[in-house]
């Protein structure tokens, strides 16, 4: 809430709605909520002023003048460089087109690759279970259970249909 990334709340106005959620009411079905987690919900969307809106429009519109940012586009990060003395990130080796590149960072390194990529960059810089990255040839600086938790997350968006007004009492 108050962030960067403009969300609308929507409310369906077919007036089939009011029916649905009369229907889920007497199956014994509330609002959805962090308590009640089965149940109906509207959404939210990430729209501002009638278009899409998303995480390069909310951060970097903002920032992409600053002189301490750099975007590189078809990069892809390999690894953290790790001191192995007291585990201090210094930077990172990336990749852009056919070049790899040792980038330093002044002050911290932050890593936000998403589940998928943030435990592969975390483990190809050696933190990460001590088994799989002894098989897969990469020395361990830290022995952590990362990405062992990693599981698809279960969501029924719903029916969508679309009805002929004139059918509605």
């Amino acid at each position: 809430k108050g962030g960067e990334l403009k969300l609308t709340y929507s409310v369906n106005p077919n007036p089939i709605r009011n029916t649905l959620i009369e229907a889920y009411q007497e199956l014994g079905y509330g609002e959805y909520s962090e308590e009640n987690p089965i149940g109906y919900l509207d959404t939210y969307s990430t729209i501002s002023n009638g278009t899409r809106f998303n995480a390069a429009k909310a951060f970097l519109a903002s920032a992409k003048e600053r002189k301490n940012l750099y975007v590189a586009v078809n990069a892809q990060v390999g690894k953290l460089l790790i001191r192995p003395n007291n585990l201090a990130v210094e930077g990172v080796e990336v990749r852009i087109g056919s070049r790899i590149l040792t980038i330093k960072a002044s002050k911290e390194v932050i890593v936000s690759a998403g589940s998928i990529n943030s435990p592969q960059i975390l483990m190809n810089s050696g933190i990460g279970p001590e088994k799989h990255l002894s098989e897969m040839g990469i020395p361990t600086i830290k022995n952590l259970k990362v990405g062992e938790n990693l599981q698809d997350h279960i969501f029924f968006t719903g029916l969508i249909y679309s009805i002929d007004q004139s059918q509605l009492n």
